[in-house]
Order: C-alpha cells, then sequence, then structure tokens
C-alpha cells in the first residue's frame, strides 16, 4: 500500500510537467512563416498532436482513474505510470513491459505519420525551431533534437535505438510537447486565424443546431466533413446565416 501511494505522489508530480510555460522562439524564420506558412491548419495540427501524445500517457482524472490503454500485469496502464513502475520497481530488463514499449513505441511513430503531411517542406524551419526551443529550456541533449537533425529515412531508426526504456520515451514526449507549445505561443498570426476559425464553427454548429427542427440532414458527419473542408475558411463570420447553411445543405 505504501509503494502504491508513494507511486501516486510521483505521478501527480510528474503530471504538472507535461507541458511548461511555453516560451517564446524569435527566430527571423517564424517572422516570415507565421500567418503565411504556418497558419490556422498549422495550430489545429499541433494542437491535435499534442491530444493524440497525452492520450498516450494515459494522465489519471480527476477521481484518479487512469485512462491507459496498455495492459500490464492484467492492469491497464499510460505511457506515464508504466515510466513510474519502470523505475520503482526496477523493471527495464523485464521481458513483458518492452514488449509493451515496443507496442508504445510503435503507436506513437504511427501518430507521427498521420502528421507528417501537414509539415511536409517544412522541415528545415522546424530543425531551426526545435535548436532553439532545446536551447532556452537548457535540453541540449533532448533526443528531439537528434531526431529533428536526421534524414527523413533514418528518423525512426533513430527513435527506435534510442528509446529503450520508459523513462527515455516519457523524457522524448515531453520535450516534443513544449516545443509544440512553444512554437504555437511563437506564432500570433496563426494563433489569430486558428482563433477565428473557431469562431466560425461554433456560430456554424449553432445555426445548424437550430435548423435541424426544420430541415432534414440525412448525413450530418459528412456535411461537417464537407462544410469544414470546403466552406469554413471562405466564409466571414458574418456570412454564416441560417439561409447560408439552407443553401450549403440544399447543394450538399
Amino acid at each position: 500500500m505504501k509503494k502504491k501511494f508513494l507511486i501516486a505522489i510521483g505521478l501527480c508530480i510528474f503530471a504538472i510537467n507535461i507541458i511548461a510555460s511555453p516560451i517564446k522562439l524569435e527566430s527571423k524564420v517564424l517572422s516570415m512563416a507565421d500567418g503565411k506558412f504556418f497558419i490556422a491548419d498549422t495550430i489545429e495540427m499541433l494542437r491535435m498532436f499534442q491530444g493524440r501524445v497525452i492520450k498516450l500517457f494515459g494522465i489519471p482524472d480527476a477521481e484518479g482513474n487512469s485512462t491507459g490503454n496498455y495492459s500490464f500485469r492484467g492492469k491497464l496502464y499510460g505511457t506515464r505510470e508504466l515510466a513510474h513502475l519502470e523505475v520503482e520497481l526496477n523493471l527495464q530488463q523485464d521481458k513483458e513491459l518492452q514488449r509493451i514499449l515496443t507496442q508504445v513505441k510503435s503507436d506513437f511513430l504511427a501518430i507521427s505519420k498521420e502528421f507528417e503531411s501537414a509539415v511536409r517542406g517544412s522541415k528545415n524551419i522546424m530543425t531551426v525551431l526545435i535548436e532553439e526551443s532545446c536551447e532556452k529550456r537548457e535540453r541540449l541533449d533532448s533526443l528531439l533534437l537528434e531526431w529533428s537533425q536526421s534524414e527523413g529515412d533514418t528518423e525512426d531508426a533513430i527513435f527506435n535505438n534510442r528509446v529503450t526504456t520508459f523513462q527515455a520515451f516519457d523524457q522524448f514526449c515531453v520535450d516534443l510537447l513544449n516545443f509544440f507549445s512553444d512554437l504555437i505561443h511563437s506564432c500570433p498570426k496563426a494563433q489569430a486565424q486558428f482563433k477565428e476559425r473557431l469562431a466560425k464553427w461554433k456560430k456554424f454548429k449553432a445555426v445548424l443546431d437550430a435548423l435541424k427542427a426544420q430541415i432534414k440532414l440525412a448525413n450530418e458527419q459528412e456535411f461537417l466533413k464537407h462544410f469544414k473542408a470546403n466552406h469554413l475558411d471562405k466564409l466571414a463570420l458574418n456570412d454564416i446565416t441560417e439561409n447560408k447553411v439552407k443553401e450549403l445543405i440544399a447543394t450538399f
């Protein structure tokens, strides 16, 4: 019971530091990229990536219930809990835990591949910004730094070779999440675009909900995807009216 209590306290303390306060990046490339290359899509992608990685962590909710998806010795854990168990119980060489780590790394790489197209062509810019983030956070030994400087066809190999414990995986992800936080914080124009997009989406959803009693919409989810892909960024906030949404439904 005492060991479980100590692990729980450690998790609570560790969880506080998942994403530190953002640091402003001041590279000249940002003045050129913000609002032009780094846009609302970039902010949305980074936030989604953050959410997916944090979900892997399996951070306990307010009631202390784990949201982990990895079964170890008959119980579900997130990667952050497994990192603590690995240290507390000296399980670095445990075969079952190593098997789970292999799956976790595969899951992470699959997530990163989903977002790869969104940053394709920006590797040189990202490398410069990661270097600045790591330097300002005094994380010059970070795997993230080595990972960003590698060639595309060696990234996975470097990640798999260097991440041999849950602790190493946890630190890599924390560095990555902190970089994303720094980048978002340092792109005010892209943030403004993203906030405007959110405002338009919220208004569109409200108008659509109000119209549901009047108009039958056969496939709402497909219509939502269609609107976001083809109309959301083209319409001004004031253009999103009941008449406009009716028109879009009629032509969908």
